[in-house]
């Protein structure tokens, strides 16, 4: 049975860091096509993806979804982004993201690319724009975008390509994503 598990996992290391480093948003194309090699992404159709760098408070959950009586499996994912300060151009670009569906690479803090939505899209299921009652307040976006796949949010992979792996422009560049 293909099902069955072949391996354990031993304990890891106390190396990881929480929180999430940057996002690129790429617009949704359903003619793209990619490459997946021993469980992780190698390689996307030429696509642009939007950076947008982010401070503390960003997160990426995946919740698996199984039932035995109906022999299913998916992950829902939810990314809930914090953009801080309100200007014109990040609203527009906010009234964007709520009426598209892109997929989502995100970025964490241990050098780690995830790629959300991958077959079908996330979409902007909340959000808000708080100008905060006191001085120090926040300002900004909350966004919250989600996403259901069969699989998990793939990991990017950009070894196979002549981009570094120290970098996000090297590993997207890499299985094909341009950053703009």
């Amino acid at each position: 049975m293909a099902c069955n598990i072949t391996a354990g996992r031993s304990a890891q290391c106390a190396k990881n860091l929480g929180g999430l480093r940057n996002v690129y948003i790429i617009n949704y194309d359903a003619a793209a096509t990619y490459t997946i090699t021993s469980g992780a992404l190698t390689a996307f159709t030429a696509s642009t993806g939007y950076k947008f760098e982010l401070l503390n408070g960003s997160t990426f959950e995946e919740t698996v979804t199984s039932s035995r009586d109906n022999g299913t499996t998916f992950y829902d994912q939810v990314l809930t982004l914090n953009l801080n300060t309100i200007d014109v151009a990040t609203s527009e670009k906010v009234a964007l993201l709520a009426k598209g569906r892109p997929r989502i690479i995100v970025e964490d803090n241990n050098n780690n690319f995830f790629f959300a939505g991958l077959d079908r899209g996330c979409d902007v299921t909340g959000g808000t724009i708080s100008r905060g009652a006191a001085m120090a307040d926040r300002s900004g976006y909350t966004l919250t975008f989600s996403g259901t796949e069969k699989e998990p949010a793939r990991i990017i992979d950009g070894s196979g390509g002549t981009g570094s792996l120290s970098n996000a422009s090297g590993i997207l560049t890499a299985v094909g994503i341009t950053i703009a």
